[in-house]
């Protein structure tokens, strides 16, 4: 939704959707940013802007920048890497990072809970919010 608001003698508008970045501009005239604001809209929720185009990092390349960059200074760096790296195997991995939800991660967690009882939630969670 477009909200337009005056700061510091200008027009701001800012666009809110959800599952999309947040989106702001200024403007001199307050016709400006409302028609800025209702094309941009539009645009959003047609999946035509440039905001669907943002090209997000697959979870594969977050975690293996976790294990170089967050992991190697833990004392249980050896177990990370053999978790992490078992995600890697998944089908799910090559996703971009916006596209993996709640049940793609809950499908995961249910089937390794079948397999190992080791594994904790938070580390899955960890890992996800790291990006």
């Amino acid at each position: 939704m477009a909200t337009i608001r005056k700061k510091r003698g200008n027009w701001q508008c800012m666009i809110r959707v959800i599952n999309h970045p947040n989106i702001s501009k200024t403007f001199k005239k307050h016709e400006d940013a409302k028609r800025w604001g209702n094309e941009t809209e539009l645009k959003i929720r047609r999946e035509d802007g440039g905001i669907a185009k943002i090209k997000f990092p697959s979870f594969r390349d977050i975690s293996l920048r976790y294990l170089n960059e967050v992991s190697i200074h833990k004392k249980c760096c050896r177990d990370e890497r053999y978790t992490i790296n078992s995600f890697g195997n998944e089908y799910w991995s090559a996703y971009p990072i916006s596209k993996i939800t709640h049940l793609i991660i809950g499908k995961y967690i249910n089937k390794f809970f079948c397999v190992n009882h080791t594994f904790t939630i938070c580390d899955l969670k960890y890992l996800v919010n790291y990006s």
